[in-house]
């Protein structure tokens, strides 16, 4: 990359690392910053994440701290530095990357420093980076301007575009990713969406809430809402009268069949797309019918359930959240109309940093002038303080709605119910839907009924912590199996081949992946994702390990057999493993004993006799291998 002359900012170099390095748990790059005289530095970072923090909105429904928290180690790095690297992190989880926020400085002198950027994909982070630079660039060209000009704001439409469409699809999945790094667990990205969360044999696969212990089964009926309805009403449980309804004549003659009100939606899609609740005649049936067709050809019509709108997660059997959903609505205060409530309201949907993806702003829109209409107001009507005002027929927080965490409020009745939907479905994870009056009273005395029942719920409005208690339920500890890294010159270390043995021996199924850094990154991951895989001997001289970086982000145990580096080039490689191996156990003869004495210090080195190590790593490493 040719550095521009003119910036006062330049990236001289750039280096993509796709292992792990510099005790990272993602891949980095590496950049190379050079910065021309003069300028107010501490001044200069602190207008960059003022102008930036504006602009980006987060998108992947995550909670995000203040960028100016977000800090570089080790600590006392220059506010600059610390900015640049703030920002560019913003850029990536801002559009759904599930990016660190623990940059390193690598190298610091007058008017230059090296970086390492922390990113899931380094092409992603190279391009933020290029944008921070940009708009970093073009605050120091004009001092007394703390707004970025029309063309970096145009650069940064166009970048994120770029990565949102590289970031993983869904809500819950830009969750489970952060959870998981924030618990230290490995992560794979696999084909199809597909995360995997953990190594081998303590691994579980999961595409956003569908786990590997999902069926197809399952997933088909929950995603009919008809045969979802069927199957509730033949094991005896409370679900309203539904009929599949092809024409407008067949959804009035099942109407009035039933009686109003009636509920129109849908026969397959998810967060209340198309439906049309509470139609209290003809009129708003056919009206509702227009706007329903439009979503899907094949729509249900059924009986209108008086009640509340209560999400019931269920997990294995078990209720592990109730949330109590609104739909949109504003509270009059006498003052303002309804469009001005409505613009508050969204206003402060906007800045709520917990799911802000999901928690869309509420239109007015025609259902919400229909509604308006039934109370007699207009947009610019001026409702009286404390009435309420609802805008939506249906709770979803895609429409509108907002949703408060009633979980200890559950009757036990209701609870059960609950748990007996999702079995008879089969899911192990399950959304449901229940319409009741009163969540603390038995459904058995107030009556309910379940009107949906999702496979792969949305659950982060209301209990964002959902998403640790399904990895910490799903994936045993923190999900590794026991590693050992051989420090071998040779093509064959039978040391590592002994491991291999012994382990084996034991129980484990043992992989065993010699060779370059480069090529231990594709070998290794093709042990990972094995689901029986029980423990992992690597072997490497480490010679390439600054270009390509290890395989994996941590290894149990490091030991060595005939390893033949220049002095200098085995000072390096033990530097970069040292935040990522836990223990190094060498036979006492080991020439590089004292090395790793100048390097770790003496705290993570034994020394055992040369006949001892190999029962010793092996004890150490199948004392892990239950442990996760």
């Amino acid at each position: 990359m040719e550095p521009n002359t003119a910036a006062w900012l330049q990236v001289e170099g750039r280096q993509a690392v796709p292992g792990f390095l510099f005790g990272l748990a993602q891949p980095a790059l590496l950049v190379r910053l050079r910065f021309g005289p003069g300028g107010e530095a501490e001044a200069l970072a602190l207008r960059l994440l003022s102008a930036v923090e504006p602009l980006l909105p987060d998108v992947a429904g995550l909670a995000l701290v203040p960028l100016a928290s977000l800090v570089l180690h080790p600590a006392g790095v220059p506010p600059l530095l610390a900015a640049l690297a703030a920002v560019v992190h913003r850029l990536q989880v801002a559009a759904g990357l599930t990016a660190l926020p623990q940059a390193r400085l690598l190298h610091a002198a007058p008017g230059q420093a090296t970086l390492a950027l922390p990113g899931p994909v380094p092409a992603a982070t190279a391009d933020a980076l290029a944008w921070a630079v940009q708009a970093l660039n073009a605050l120091e060209a004009e001092p007394s301007v703390t707004a970025l000009p029309g063309s970096v704001l145009s650069a940064l439409a166009g970048l994120q575009q770029r990565l949102i469409r590289i970031a993983p699809a869904g809500t819950n999945q830009r969750h489970l990713l952060r959870v998981a790094y924030a618990l230290g667990m490995p992560v794979l990205a696999l084909p199809g969406g597909v995360f995997q969360f953990g190594w081998g044999r303590h691994s579980r696969l999961f595409n956003s809430t569908l786990s590997d212990a999902t069926s197809a089964i399952a997933t088909a009926w929950a995603k009919n809402k008809h045969q979802t309805n069927a199957l509730l009403r033949m094991a005896g449980l409370p679900v309203p009268e539904q009929a599949v309804v092809a024409t407008l004549e067949a959804a009035v003659a099942a109407a009035q069949r039933m009686g109003y009100p009636v509920v129109l939606k849908p026969a397959n899609l998810d967060q209340g797309v198309g439906v049309e609740a509470g139609l209290r005649n003809e009129a708003e049936l056919r009206v509702a019918h227009v706007r329903s067709s439009q979503h899907a050809k094949t729509l249900l019509l059924e009986k209108h359930v008086p009640g509340d709108d209560y999400r019931v997660n269920v997990m294995q059997g078990e209720v592990v959240g109730v949330a109590h959903r609104t739909p949109a609505r504003v509270v009059g205060d006498g003052a303002r109309s309804v469009a001005d409530l409505v613009v508050a309201v969204n206003r402060v949907r906007q800045a709520s940093g917990d799911s802000a993806s999901l928690l869309k702003p509420i239109e007015l829109d025609a259902e919400a002038l229909e509604l308006l209409a039934r109370e007699g107001l207009e947009v610019q009507s001026v409702p009286s303080a404390g009435r309420v005002v609802p805008l939506r027929r249906t709770a979803n927080l895609s429409r509108g709605g907002s949703t408060a965490d009633v979980t200890h409020q559950m009757h036990p009745d209701n609870a059960a119910l609950c748990v007996q939907a999702a079995a008879l479905l089969r899911l192990d994870i399950a959304g449901l839907d229940l319409l009741i009056t009163d969540i603390s009273r038995s459904w058995r005395e107030v009556g309910g009924a379940f009107c949906e029942v999702n496979a792969q719920p949305q659950t982060g409005g209301a209990h964002p912590w959902m998403f640790e208690k399904i990895l910490k339920r799903y994936v045993e500890g923190r999900g590794r199996v026991p590693t050992v890294l051989v420090l071998s010159s040779g093509t064959q270390s039978p040391l590592a081949s002994a491991i291999a043995d012994a382990l084996g021996r034991g129980g484990l199924r043992t992989g065993q992946v010699q060779g370059s850094a480069q090529a231990l990154l594709n070998g290794c991951r093709a042990q990972l994702i094995a689901p029986d895989l029980g423990a992992l001997v690597v072997v490497t001289d480490g010679a390439d390990l600054p270009r390509w970086g290890l395989p994996l982000d941590r290894f149990d145990v490091l030991v060595i057999d005939g390893w033949h580096l220049s002095e200098t080039d085995k000072h390096r490689t033990l530097r970069l493993l040292q935040p990522h191996v836990a223990q190094a156990l060498l036979a006492d003869a080991t020439p590089e004993r004292d090395a790793l004495r100048q390097v770790w210090g003496e705290g993570r080195l034994r020394l055992l006799d040369a006949e001892a190590l190999l029962g010793e790593v092996v004890l150490e490493l199948t004392a892990r291998a239950d442990g996760g």
